[in-house]
């Protein structure tokens, strides 16, 4: 299956600033990369847990990405996915299988 060309954006912060901030760098990145970011694929959560299934942003960000709904994603840092390695390489392990291009805007 092919990837429907675009990016997605994550961004996981506290506060409405912030997130803003993050989506902010996020689409800067994208537009200096030449990036398409499809609006319906940003995504912006608030702070907090860890675990994957206290995200409802995160997971449905991942069924879009199961779905081949885009083919980056463009987050301000790694850590935002995750805080731990194991978890963020089983990630991008998913990413790779599924042909997603990782983007970090820093």
């Amino acid at each position: 299956m092919l990837n429907a060309p675009g990016a997605a954006i994550y961004v996981r912060a506290d506060g409405p600033d912030n997130r803003r901030q993050q989506l902010f760098r996020c689409q800067a990145y994208a537009n200096q990369h030449g990036l398409v970011v499809i609006p319906t694929h940003i995504y912006e959560e608030e702070e907090g847990s860890e675990q994957i299934f206290d995200r409802p942003i995160f997971a449905t960000m991942f069924q879009a990405l199961y779905g081949g709904k885009f083919s980056h994603l463009v987050v301000t840092g790694e850590d935002v996915l995750f805080h731990g390695p194991d978890d963020l390489n089983g990630f991008k392990r998913v990413l790779a299988q599924y042909s997603i291009q990782l983007h970090t805007a820093g």
